[in-house]
């Protein structure tokens, strides 16, 4: 099976953005279309919006992501592979708006499995409860900067730490971008510009360098990997 595309594509995608109401200004810069190329291959990523809201994802290799809205909140995901459904993720909140709780089926043969996540703010950190058919995992803390960046993220399995850019992600006017960014654990309204992981006593880091539109979008992006390079291109509607 092609790598489960579970929404959000990766990290450096999802932005922290004030605006979580569906807004139908034809103004509103939202990106269109990701080409990826690593090594010679090439994945394109198209998006499709109500307004400002993400509907959404396709990519060339047949995977679909979609998203529907409750009170303007992301409420469900889907993931299908060629058509075929392999993962549904529900969305709750608490009673001031928070994003609480999510439950994640996987639809994967010969054994599904479901993935629980619970979550608790606390000022600038938040902790993730991880659940794997009813079963404790392990727990996740998540530190914020004060623009809404996730800047580190600590485990029993260790430690994983971001730098960003002072400009604008992506995804920045995507309605609800804010709950999809801490659904998904990592980003915010910048772009990563580094990231250092000490997981389970192994050491790697990641670098991207971009290039800017005029309204301080990312036009283009150098990411490395381990030694691999991968160059991104964005689209915007405007």
């Amino acid at each position: 099976m092609k790598k489960l595309f579970l929404i959000v594509i990766a990290a450096f995608l999802f932005a922290c953005s004030n605006n979580t109401d569906n807004d139908d200004n034809t103004d509103t810069l939202l990106l269109t279309k990701l080409i990826e190329v690593n090594d010679g291959n090439e994945n394109v990523i198209e998006y499709t919006y109500n307004g400002n809201q993400l509907l959404e994802l396709t990519n060339s290799a047949g995977l679909k992501t979609t998203y529907t809205y409750s009170n303007n909140k992301p409420s469900e995901v889907k993931v299908y592979d060629e058509d075929i459904l392999v993962s549904k993720i529900i969305i709750t909140y608490n009673d001031e708006g928070e994003l609480s709780e999510t439950l994640n089926y996987r639809y994967l043969s010969p054994s599904p499995i479901t993935i629980n996540d619970i979550y608790t703010f606390n000022g600038n950190t938040y902790t993730v409860e991880n659940y794997v058919d009813d079963e404790f995992i392990r727990s996740y803390v998540y530190t914020l900067s004060d623009a809404g960046n996730i800047l580190k993220q600590e485990s029993n399995l260790g430690i994983i730490e971001y730098t960003y850019d002072e400009k604008k992600s992506p995804m920045s006017q995507i309605a609800s971008a804010d709950i999809l960014y801490l659904l998904f654990m990592q980003g915010g309204p910048n772009n990563i510009l580094s990231t250092q992981s000490n997981i389970t006593g192994n050491n790697y880091s990641t670098s991207s360098s971009f290039t800017y539109n005029d309204e301080g979008y990312p036009e283009t992006e150098t990411y490395t990997n381990s030694g691999t390079t991968t160059e991104r291109y964005y689209t915007y509607n405007n």
